[in-house]
């Protein structure tokens, strides 16, 4: 809880040497420390024992330090630039690329850091971290299926600026302005999840069938 408190003080006094979003994090990461701090003095070690996975969860509250969120974000917009890449190879158009640029009969776009998908790629993480903890037994396989989270959003964004730039030269050019592009993000969402899910039902079953069908997911060691 000390802890906790001297990083919230510390948050608050730096505030204005600091940038607004690592303040928040700096901030945020004192509070979530006094209450995991706090569950533990009142409750004792066998409570947080017991609990340890939605403490732990807390960290999700925590932003991300400006530094690494723009590793992240950078790290995504190349890798779907190579996806799209990837992807507009198989469509019967010509075009060229220029590191985060794509040229096409008619439309020029660019991979831009709004186009990264940060929060989707961050909510499938959550998502994953969540149904391992609740369905799957094995470490290996939760292991798994994280691993499978940057390839598969890298992906899906891929998929969504391939399928973008169809839609805007073969449907309506003002696609690139619609809904679908700044909001739409929750339809691609739903489509890596539906790519995720045969894959986690197979290692499921395979866990089911190492740990014995009758036991409940995290029982088994």
């Amino acid at each position: 809880m000390l802890v906790g408190i001297l990083c919230y003080v510390l948050g608050v006094k730096l505030r204005f040497d600091l940038s607004p979003h690592d303040f928040m994090a700096l901030t945020a990461l004192g509070v979530v420390t006094v209450w995991v701090g706090g569950f533990v003095m009142f409750f004792g070690l066998p409570a947080t024992r017991i609990a340890l996975f939605p403490l732990s969860f807390l960290i999700f509250i925590i932003p991300l330090p400006e530094a690494l969120l723009l590793r992240i974000i950078t790290a995504l917009q190349y890798a779907s630039a190579e996806a799209a890449s990837l992807l507009f190879q198989l469509c019967p158009f010509p075009f060229t690329r220029e590191s985060l640029y794509f040229t096409l009969p008619g439309l020029h776009i660019e991979v831009a850091r709004e186009c990264s998908s940060i929060r989707s790629s961050l909510a499938l993480f959550i998502a994953c971290i969540l149904a391992n903890h609740l369905l799957l037994y094995r470490w290996w396989s939760k292991v798994a299926v994280l691993l499978l989270v940057f390839p598969l959003a890298v992906f899906k964004n891929g998929g969504r600026i391939v399928t973008l730039s169809l839609l805007t030269l073969y449907v309506d050019k003002d696609f690139m302005a619609s809904d679908l592009h700044s909001k739409g993000g929750v339809v691609f969402f739903g489509l890596a999840l539906v790519m995720l899910l045969p894959i986690f039902l197979g290692l499921r079953k395979l866990d089911l069938r190492h740990a014995g069908a009758g036991q409940e997911p995290g029982s088994y060691t």
